[in-house]
């Protein structure tokens, strides 16, 4: 069997089997490259190898590209942090290569380093037993290449990936989640620290925002060059565009008029950054003072907020479920000094906290405004 078929059969096997790891590989790019003798990622592309391809079995080349989106999504590239390259390939490969072997069940090639110490032990901690002549494995990192050209990653690079990659797992956690499929443990682990705060406030927001717009694979445009070349349907990348966004302003007294600007600037922030198909601006102290509907174009520069009243939550909510129940979700600015916590939505809700030491009880919370 050809090598560009079987690669595209096993994403297409992946996608409908293991969407987490699907979503994934078909976000990826795909650059055939026969000087590398096996495979490797950098992050951005697979890069593979024709004659080491032709010599897998369909089930091991499965294995194989589970391996290199493993390494993506545990940010292998960017943990690196000056080790040696090829030491640190064998360490994460010992890591992955158990997962793949206890957890997914998927079938690696003869060879593979597999050695159950390691069983869940991170890389780190294995990277310490490489052995100093390792040449190299089946599935391996490449190197992370730098912005401006040079030999290594500025710490700005080293931010903008790992951004990247956790709006890559948020993509991945909702395929899964929508296909009822498996999600691993470092990834529910990211969805609990999501709910915790942050101190990346703006970051966390943003990927929040960003990963509503997720990107899918679909049957109803299939993949033109593998049905012309291959007479076969395989699953095309789609992107929906980020629709509907709440984003409450808590107008209560005991909102300063310093933390309703930042508040405001975010907001201006997500419309010139995303664009979204909708925003429903709410001003809300004890009860809903005031609905804005911002569509693509309007101008929200000169948005003034109204009430400065008491402070309840529970009205906001019953606006937008009675309303707009259809939000990808809602963000909601407040210093959190709340009593009336309603039952959670369906939708994702983002408590843009003002203040340190009030939390919520369900929801993600961040602390707005607080730098690193």
């Amino acid at each position: 069997m050809d090598a560009d078929l079987k690669l595209s059969r096993a994403k297409t096997y992946l996608a409908s089997k293991e969407p987490f790891y699907g979503s994934c590989l078909l976000e990826l790019r795909y650059k055939e490259n026969n000087d590398i003798p096996t495979m490797c990622v950098d992050g951005v592309s697979i890069f593979w190898n024709r004659e080491f391809v032709d010599e897998l079995t369909e089930a091991e080349v499965r294995g194989v590209l589970v391996h290199e989106a493993e390494h993506v999504l545990l940010g292998h590239h960017i943990r690196m942090m000056g080790r040696d390259h090829k030491k640190w390939n064998w360490a994460t490969d010992h890591a992955i290569n158990n997962t793949i072997n206890n957890n997914i069940h998927l079938e690696l090639p003869k060879g593979a380093l597999l050695n159950s110490d390691y069983w869940n032990v991170n890389a780190e901690k294995i990277y310490p037993d490489a052995p100093e002549n390792y040449k190299g494995g089946i599935g391996d990192i490449a190197l992370l290449p730098a912005s401006d050209g040079g030999d290594t990653p500025s710490k700005a690079d080293l931010q903008d990936e790992e951004m990247k990659v956790n709006q890559m797992l948020c993509r991945a956690i909702e395929s899964a989640s929508r296909a009822q499929g498996t999600i691993p443990a470092y990834a529910q682990e990211l969805i609990k620290k999501m709910r915790r705060p942050k101190k990346n406030w703006k970051d966390t927001i943003f990927t929040m925002i960003s990963t509503r717009g997720y990107t899918d694979f679909t049957m109803a445009r299939p993949n033109r060059r593998m049905l012309a070349n291959y007479d076969l349907y395989l699953p095309s990348m789609f992107t929906q565009r980020i629709g509907k966004i709440a984003f409450v302003f808590d107008t209560s007294g005991s909102m300063s008029d310093k933390d309703l600007e930042l508040s405001l600037g975010l907001l201006h922030a997500i419309q010139q950054d995303y664009n979204p198909e909708c925003i429903i601006a709410i001003d809300a102290d004890a009860e809903v003072a005031d609905v804005k509907i911002f569509r693509e174009g309007d101008d929200i520069r000169d948005y003034k907020v109204s009430g400065r009243g008491g402070t309840a939550v529970t009205p906001a909510f019953n606006y937008v479920n009675k309303h707009h129940p259809d939000v990808e979700v809602l963000l909601y600015a407040t210093d959190l000094y709340v009593g009336d916590f309603p039952e959670p939505p369906e939708y994702p809700v983002v408590w843009m906290c003002t203040t340190e030491e009030r939390t919520a009880p369900w929801g993600t919370i961040v602390k707005l405004g607080e730098v690193e």
